[in-house]
């Protein structure tokens, strides 16, 4: 995937991001180029090499993001009760930086919260979450933040009635 200055990106584990720059730098003696990429917070740099896992993608497509509409409005996946296999479960998901997987997180952990006590760690990782969909539906539908969490809320009173 070729990327270029001013593209919307997200990174797998910062998500939404803008490719501001490409650099040089040598790291362990060899000369390699990385995407400067500009989060809300930071500046990180993304080794652009084939043999390297990409860490950042284009945002989804409004039909990828009817996809995930539909995965958060349908019936929870339950958790498992052991919470070193929840943990685990869960760090996968969010680091895979895929979107399927983050909104099943929100679903899933929404749907949880609500019926068992979310230790500090799994509330931290649900709002982040939350948000790294929300910047990127907002950007994709061209929406306000509050817009889009509006309507991530009755997607999530969907999946409740289904599930329950």
């Amino acid at each position: 995937m070729k990327l270029q200055i001013g593209d919307k990106v997200i990174h797998s584990a910062f998500g939404f991001a803008e490719i501001i720059g490409i650099e040089y730098k040598t790291v362990a003696g060899k000369k390699q180029q990385f995407y400067v990429v500009k989060t809300k917070d930071m500046l990180i740099w993304v080794p652009i090499h084939e043999d390297s896992p990409m860490k950042i993608r284009l945002p989804s497509s409004k039909k990828e993001l009817h996809n995930c509409f539909d995965i958060l409005r349908s019936a929870y996946s339950p958790f498992s009760t052991n919470r070193n296999v929840r943990k685990s479960t869960i760090l996968s998901k969010m680091s895979s930086g895929d979107i399927n997987a983050l909104c099943e997180i929100i679903r899933d952990l929404s749907f949880y919260r609500m019926q068992n006590k979310i230790n500090d760690s799994e509330k931290s990782i649900l709002e982040k979450a939350k948000s790294e969909l929300l910047d990127e539906w907002g950007f994709v539908f061209n929406i306000t933040n509050a817009k889009a969490r509006n309507e991530l809320n009755n997607l999530l009173e969907e999946s409740l009635a289904v599930s329950s």
